[in-house]
C-alpha cells in the first residue's frame, strides 16, 4: 500500500459540494470553474505520474478555500494503477470524475447517466484514443 501525506486537517475551506450547495442551482463563473479544474487536474496528473489512482474523486474530496484554490483530498486507500501494464484504464475513471466535476460546475446540475457502472463498462469496452496519440 502506498502512503501519501494528506493535510486535510490543516486545510482551510469547504468542500466543492458545500460551495456548490451554497451557490445554488446556478453554474459557477467560468474563471472560477477553470481555476478549480486546473488545481484538481494537476493533483490527478501528479498521482497518475506516480502510477497511483485517486479512486474516490467526488465533490466531497475537493476542498476549496476563500480564494477558490482547490485541493484534492484522499479519504480512502490509495490504489496503484492497474488493469493494464501502464495503468491507463484505471486512470480513466479518475479522468471521468474530473469531467463530472466540471459538468456540474459549469451547468449547476449533476450529470445524469443512469447507472454509472454502465458508463464505466462502456468506457472500458471501447477505450478512447489518447490525445497524445492523436496529435
Amino acid at each position: 500500500m502506498l502512503s501519501l501525506k494528506n493535510d486535510y486537517d490543516s486545510t482551510e475551506g469547504r468542500t466543492l459540494e458545500e460551495l456548490l450547495h451554497k451557490h445554488g442551482p446556478f453554474p459557477l463563473e467560468e474563471h472560477i470553474a477553470a481555476g478549480i479544474l486546473r488545481n484538481v487536474s494537476s493533483a490527478i496528473m501528479f498521482l497518475h505520474s506516480r502510477e497511483v489512482v485517486h479512486g474516490s474523486l467526488d465533490f466531497n474530496s475537493v476542498i476549496v478555500d476563500s480564494h477558490f484554490n482547490a485541493k484534492t483530498i484522499i479519504t480512502t486507500t490509495v490504489h496503484h494503477a492497474k488493469l493494464t501494464a501502464s495503468g491507463v484504464r484505471a486512470k480513466v475513471e479518475d479522468v471521468f470524475h474530473v469531467g463530472l466535476l466540471l459538468y456540474r460546475m459549469l451547468t449547476g446540475r449533476k450529470a445524469e447517466f443512469g447507472k454509472v457502472s454502465l458508463v464505466f463498462y462502456a468506457i472500458r469496452a471501447r477505450f478512447p484514443e489518447s490525445v497524445l496519440e492523436l496529435r
